[in-house]
């Protein structure tokens, strides 16, 4: 860092191992630091938020993605900056069961689907009821009208 002294912007972002430590670092070394994004960085914390409120310059933090950084956190950069315009892009993440998986059970038609278990038969259509057809790009096992041979 040290052949960089005018360094004003530095962009970490989804570096999978930039940490708590990395910030302390860049805050003791480039006080003319303006704009820091380290959106996506997994193992940031609280505290290396916090490291950041001595840099004087500084008017863009961006933690977008640091699941790790708290609202407390933010807050108590807010309160403890030199910096009189940061501006800091963050969002609290949502709570876990906020990530319901919405796997549908039924099939694009609003049908629900026949599951079949390995080995068994599917049932066969009544007498009036016609087949089901099969699926585009499958072809039919046995032709309606056709008597299926017996499984070896």
């Amino acid at each position: 860092m040290s052949s960089l002294p005018a360094l004003t912007h530095l962009d970490l972002s989804s570096c999978p191992h930039v940490a708590d430590e990395a910030l302390r670092v860049v805050a003791s070394r480039r006080p003319s630091l303006t704009s820091l994004d380290v959106m996506g960085c997994a193992l940031l914390t609280d505290s290396g938020v916090r490291a950041v409120s001595c840099l004087p310059a500084l008017t863009l933090l961006d933690a977008s993605l640091c699941f790790k950084v708290t609202a407390a956190g933010v807050q108590a950069l807010r309160d403890a900056t030199a910096a009189p315009e940061l501006r800091i892009e963050w969002s609290e993440p949502s709570a876990p069961e906020d990530h319901v998986d919405h796997e549908e059970d039924d099939d694009a038609d609003g049908e629900e689907e026949e599951e079949v278990a390995v080995g068994e038969e599917a049932e066969e259509p009544a007498v009036g009821e016609e087949a089901e057809e099969p699926a585009v790009g499958e072809e039919a096992d046995v032709a309606i009208g056709e008597e299926q041979e017996p499984a070896p």
